[in-house]
């Protein structure tokens, strides 16, 4: 059977409310009573789905929409660090709208202020975490799934699904080898000089 790759990215969080950035652990942002209903909905949509493992981020926020989602349900979950946030440097905990404003002022390949992370660093980070996030746990031979990474909307939503082909979670998505490969090539493709640099 053909192996499928399901996005979803987490459920409301208190700092998504708040229109905050929040890439860093030391401050966690967890779901909000609308987030926690959210994730339940999401269980309610992947009830029929076969999944063999579910890989978050390190944030309380991914861990939980997956918790909630998966409840009652006996997955084995894998915290993967390389599916966190992107680093926000001195836009951490500022408004959302302000680190846009910086982006598009800025190549995807350049570092931002207070130690922010490149666009382009955490396509690359995300892209390992597709490569080597199943690459140790046993396949079964007639069928097997991969992982389902919660995730903030700075990371899997932009560049997975929206430019790496993957679906809804109730339709399926594509492989998870593919999946990094074209990151990888949406990596090389961000780290070329824009027009405007």
């Amino acid at each position: 059977m053909t192996e499928r790759l399901l996005l979803s990215r987490h459920a409301e969080s208190e700092s998504g409310v708040l229109g905050e950035v929040n890439g860093d652990l030391r401050f966690p942002s967890r779901l909000t009573g609308a987030g926690r209903e959210q994730a339940r909905a999401l269980g309610r949509t992947l009830a029929g789905e076969e999944i063999d493992l579910c890989a978050t981020s390190e944030f309380p926020r991914t861990v939980e929409t997956a918790e909630l989602a998966l409840e009652g349900r006996s997955v084995p979950r894998l915290v993967l660090p390389d599916l966190n946030e992107i680093g926000f440097g001195a836009f951490e905990g500022g408004p959302l709208a302000d680190y846009r404003v910086w982006a598009l002022a800025h190549g995807s390949g350049e570092d931002g202020p207070g130690g922010a992370e490149s666009r382009l660093g955490a396509a690359r980070r995300f892209a390992r975490a597709f490569r080597e996030g199943g690459a140790d746990r046993p396949r079964r031979r007639a069928r097997a799934r991969d992982p389902l990474p919660a995730q903030r909307a700075g990371g899997v939503r932009r560049i997975g699904p929206a430019r790496g082909g993957a679906r809804s979670p109730a339709r399926g998505g594509r492989r998870p080898a593919r999946a990094a490969r074209r990151l990888d090539r949406l990596a090389d493709v961000v780290s070329q000089p824009s027009p405007n640099e």
